[in-house]
């Protein structure tokens, strides 16, 4: 046997229930914002952090490097008073 289907009308909303629900709308919608504001915001920190953490590499490879041609400099400089030395050309 088949159940008798009940046709009703749909209930009306009372303005209160109207208000409130405008306002968990728009609680959900302020909600949502903060949200993907916090994850753009978050995004930005993470980008910083790794445009800094190749800023200090480059500054450190930038010393090594210095402190590398610096240390050939000084080689090349002693490697020049040597030979001037064994060739008799120092004062």
């Amino acid at each position: 046997m088949m159940a008798k289907i009940r046709h009703t009308r749909p209930c009306r909303l009372d303005k209160n229930s109207e208000e409130s629900s405008s306002q968990d709308r728009d609680q959900q919608a302020e909600d949502t914002s903060d949200s993907a504001f916090q994850t753009v915001l978050e995004d930005v920190r993470v980008q910083k952090a790794v445009r800094w953490a190749c800023e200090d590499a480059h500054k450190l490879r930038l010393k090594q490097m210095k402190a590398s041609l610096t240390k050939h400099i000084d080689d090349t400089e002693w490697m020049f008073d040597s030979l001037d030395t064994i060739l008799g050309f120092s004062k």
